[in-house]
């Protein structure tokens, strides 16, 4: 972070007095946020009637 931005970042949080040198800053953590995948959806294998699913397209239908 540059030094305007830790200075913004401890006057947000409170931790900035009147006065104070922008020079010997304290570290400040930063946090880095991660997309998360989506979970894969899984298939049923035959619906709740009982019935087979249908076909993929493309697919010839079973004899």
């Amino acid at each position: 972070m540059k030094r305007h931005e830790r200075v913004r970042h401890l006057m947000e949080a409170g931790s900035w007095p009147e006065g104070r040198s922008v020079f010997g800053l304290p570290k400040i953590k930063q946090m880095k946020v991660k997309a998360r995948k989506a979970a894969p959806k899984e298939e049923k294998a035959a619906t709740p009637s009982g019935e087979q699913p249908a076909a993929a397209p493309g697919t010839p239908a079973p004899k």
